[in-house]
């Protein structure tokens, strides 16, 4: 005759850790060798039959049995191990200069993070275009662009991150030579200040120009000074007053 014994089954439900989750086993006068717990996935889970306790989320069943020959008994409980929460980490301000190389995204999470421009709030264009993690550059001015972790089996989706991209207008190079005096001025003078970035992908800048000079911009092809437009090279003009002109 089989004596029965009662098994009392312990498991509690846990958050993914990346370690396993299982059932304790306990009964008096029975031996470890004398029982074994099975695993199984529930409700959709696909998960054993196995001895061996489950990491990854999902539903499980434990099953408690004797196996000693001269003992009867059983017991079943389930249990659900859940996702983890996760958070999209890294910088959330990036820059670069109009003309140079884009820019790689560099944010983490548990999960891959994607990257998705969204509308400025003022309504203009933006000055760059995403493919996977890499930012192509395509003219200067501010972008607003959302990081996302999408959720998996093991982790939750992150809550989305803001990030910001600031592109500056190519940078604008002015050489001057000495040149003939004008006005009592030894040498010509040249005062350059920001101006706001033309979305188009030009330099803007306020030039403040006297004497002879060059001017580049970065890798337009051609600049223009007031009305004036003539090709993007080394050669020097000679400007004979003073002027205010914004350059393309």
């Amino acid at each position: 005759m089989k004596k029965p014994v009662h098994l009392e089954l312990t498991v509690e439900d846990a958050t993914y850790d990346g370690s396993p989750h299982g059932a304790t086993v306990s009964a008096q006068d029975v031996e470890p060798e004398d029982y074994e717990v099975t695993y199984r996935g529930a409700n959709g889970t696909e998960y054993g039959p196995t001895g061996e306790a489950p990491t990854d989320a999902g539903s499980y069943t434990a099953e408690v049995k004797l196996v000693n020959p001269n003992m009867t008994g059983s017991q079943t409980t389930t249990y659900t191990i859940s996702p983890a929460e996760q958070v999209i980490k890294g910088k959330t301000n990036y820059a670069a200069t109009y003309g140079n190389a884009g820019i790689a995204f560099e944010n983490t999470a548990k999960t891959p993070v994607s990257y998705e421009v969204v509308p400025n709030k003022d309504g203009s264009p933006s000055p760059i275009s995403i493919q996977g993690s890499y930012a192509s550059i395509v003219s200067a001015g501010k972008a607003r662009v959302v990081a996302h972790a999408a959720a998996s089996r093991n982790y939750a989706a992150a809550k989305d991150v803001e990030l910001t991209v600031d592109i500056s207008p190519a940078p604008l190079l002015v050489i001057v030579n000495d040149a003939e005096r004008f006005e009592e001025e030894k040498k010509p003078s040249v005062y350059v200040e920001p101006d706001k970035p033309c979305f188009d992908g030009g330099c803007c800048r306020k030039l403040f120009v006297l004497g002879r000079c060059h001017i580049t911009c970065g890798r337009i092809r051609k600049l223009t000074l007031d009305n004036d437009t003539f090709e993007n090279t080394r050669k020097s003009r000679f400007f004979e007053r003073w002027t205010s002109r914004v350059l393309y």
